[in-house]
C-alpha cells in the first residue's frame, strides 16, 4: 500500500540553509541533527498515513478504492503544507 510521490523543492528540504546553499557558521551540526529528526518523523508520518488509510480500503464496495486514493491524497496535501510552512513558523 505504500505511495511514493515525489519530493517538493523550497525551503522545507533546505532546512535551514542559506539560499546560496551554505550553511550559517556554527550550526552545521544543530542543522543535520534537526534534518535527520525530520527524516525519522517523515517516515513513521508515512507508516501513520498508510495504516490510516488501508482502513478505508477494508470498506465494501468499490468505492473503497476511491476513498483510499482520497485520504492518501488529503493526507499528503496537508503533509506537504505543513512542511512548506515549517521555517515560517
Amino acid at each position: 500500500m505504500h505511495m511514493k510521490y515525489p519530493a517538493r523543492t523550497g525551503k522545507a528540504s533546505r532546512g535551514a540553509a542559506d539560499g546560496d546553499g551554505m550553511h550559517r557558521g556554527g550550526t552545521h551540526a544543530a542543522d543535520d541533527k534537526q534534518r535527520e529528526q525530520l527524516r525519522t518523523a517523515q517516515r513513521l508520518w508515512i507508516q501513520y498515513r498508510d495504516a490510516n488509510c488501508l482502513y478505508y480500503d477494508l470498506g465494501e464496495g468499490t468505492i473503497a478504492r476511491l476513498d483510499v486514493g482520497e485520504c492518501m491524497r488529503s493526507m499528503t496535501e496537508a503533509r506537504a503544507k505543513e512542511l512548506e510552512n515549517l521555517g515560517h513558523q
